[in-house]
């Protein structure tokens, strides 16, 4: 089931303790949208530690991968400056 709670599309379960994250970033920052994909396993576990990636600029905004322990995430934010974002993550240095 498709729905928005705010700007967070909510089509996929949320990698667990990203939610947080997520809507206050959703609200702190002009973002447009932020659409999390499906979750997968990796083969390298990282003790559960949560980590936020920055993978490549899209024409909209952004791809950044959520990691947690053997999980990972792809999430899409759409907005304008990248760079905000970047900074935004590095400021917050997101712990569970």
């Amino acid at each position: 089931m498709k729905y928005r709670n705010n700007k967070i599309k909510k089509e996929h379960h949320i990698l667990e303790g990203f939610d947080k994250f997520l809507n206050k970033m959703s609200q702190e920052l002009p973002v447009k949208a932020i659409i999390p994909g499906v979750i997968r396993k990796v083969n390298r576990a990282n003790k559960g530690d949560l980590r936020i990636t920055f993978q490549y600029p899209t024409q909209t905004g952004t791809k950044i991968l959520l990691k947690k322990g053997s999980s990972v995430q792809e999430c899409f934010v759409v907005i304008e400056d990248i760079a905000i974002l970047e900074e935004y993550i590095q400021q917050e240095k997101y712990k569970n």
